[in-house]
Order: structure tokens, then C-alpha cells, then sequence
């Protein structure tokens, strides 16, 4: 008798943590998932700069932080040795089918106003005399583009759009050349031209 008391308590001993260990198991798997829904958290600022100014003697860079999600804020700057420079600031929407993409890789439109300055010399081509000339602007637009991933991290960007020119304002020095009104029209039209052909990363 003894002998089958001491067996049933071995026998009971040995069950129970196997039935705790099915009932713990059980319970992690009715448990709904809470990683399901969970998303990782989207890139929100961009770096970029456009490796072809390089050959036209630029630089240029641009910076842009997601302040929420599809809504972007751009800062741009560029510089051409010994002609002048080109600052932008814009807004930007971001608009993607896939809500795992991250909102910076995407198409996008919006607006932007950038203040530039440049100077040269031209030579009235009638009277060869050459003249030195300053240019000031200020102009507001609206863009379209896309920004393509590359990689993780990587991207290359390109985009395209018009602005008005609000101010432009050109300052001649020893005169103006005969042909003046036609370049100062041509400077209208030209600078109211927005592109961008860019690479960078997200992070």
C-alpha cells in the first residue's frame, strides 16, 4: 500500500508543472499579438546635395524634417564661387500608397520663396564694351518631384517647378548695355525655373 501511495505522489509530482507549463502556453498564445500593430518609427530628416554643381563651379545642399507625418519643412542653400548665392525655404506634402513607407521617400508637391543674388559681366555684343551688373531676387513657387530610396538609407531626388519673381531688381555698372530690357525680361522668365537632381540619406 505503501508502495502505491509513494508511486501516485511521484506520478502527480511529475504532471503538474507539465500541465502549468501547457496552461502558460496556452495562455501567450490566445494572448493577441501587440507587434502586430506596431509600426518602427518613420525617418524624418533628409540630407541631400547635388554632385553636379560640382562642374559648373556650386555647391548647393538642402535639410528637410518630417514635423509630422507627410508634411515636410525644406531649407536649401547655394553658393557659386565669385557669382552669388540662392536661399530657399518651402513646405512640402508627401503623398505614399504604403503606410509602412517612410514619408520622406515618396512623390511630393508644395511651395517654396528664395532670396539669390548673382553677379557678372556681360558684353553689349553691338558695342563689345563690357559691363559689370548685380541681380537681386526674390521669388515664390510651387514645385513637384519624388525622392526614390536607394539602398536603406540612400536616396536620389528629383523635382521640378516655377516661381515668380516678386522682386528682381538688376544694379548696372557704367551704364546699362542697348539691349538691357531683353535681359533683364530673359532674367524673369529663366530664374523663375526650379530643379533639382540630388542624392542624400535619410535619418
Amino acid at each position: 500500500m505503501k508502495l502505491y501511495l509513494n508511486a501516485l505522489l511521484l506520478f502527480i509530482a511529475m504532471t503538474l508543472p507539465m500541465s502549468a507549463q501547457k496552461a502558460d502556453s496556452s495562455f501567450f498564445v490566445s494572448a493577441p499579438d501587440s507587434t502586430l500593430d506596431f509600426k518602427p518609427a518613420q525617418k524624418s530628416n533628409s540630407l541631400s546635395v547635388n554632385p553636379l554643381d560640382a562642374l559648373f563651379g556650386r555647391v548647393s545642399g538642402s535639410y528637410e524634417h518630417l514635423f509630422i507625418p507627410r508634411h515636410g519643412l525644406l531649407i536649401e542653400g547655394g553658393y557659386a564661387f565669385g557669382n552669388g548665392y540662392k536661399i530657399t525655404a518651402g513646405y512640402r506634402y508627401h503623398y505614399f500608397a504604403e503606410e509602412c513607407e517612410s514619408g520622406l521617400i515618396s512623390p511630393f508637391w508644395g511651395f517654396f520663396i528664395y532670396k539669390g543674388k548673382n553677379s557678372g559681366m556681360y558684353e553689349d555684343p553691338d558695342t563689345k564694351k563690357k559691363y559689370a551688373y548685380d541681380l537681386d531676387l526674390l521669388t515664390v513657387g510651387v514645385h513637384w518631384g519624388q525622392r526614390n530610396a536607394w539602398g536603406s538609407s540612400f536616396f536620389y531626388t528629383w523635382r521640378i517647378g516655377y516661381g515668380y519673381p516678386i522682386v528682381l531688381h538688376f544694379d548696372w555698372s557704367n551704364g546699362k548695355p542697348s539691349d538691357s530690357s531683353t535681359i533683364e525680361g530673359l532674367a524673369k522668365i529663366l530664374t523663375g525655373i526650379d530643379a533639382e537632381l540630388s542624392v542624400g540619406f535619410v535619418f
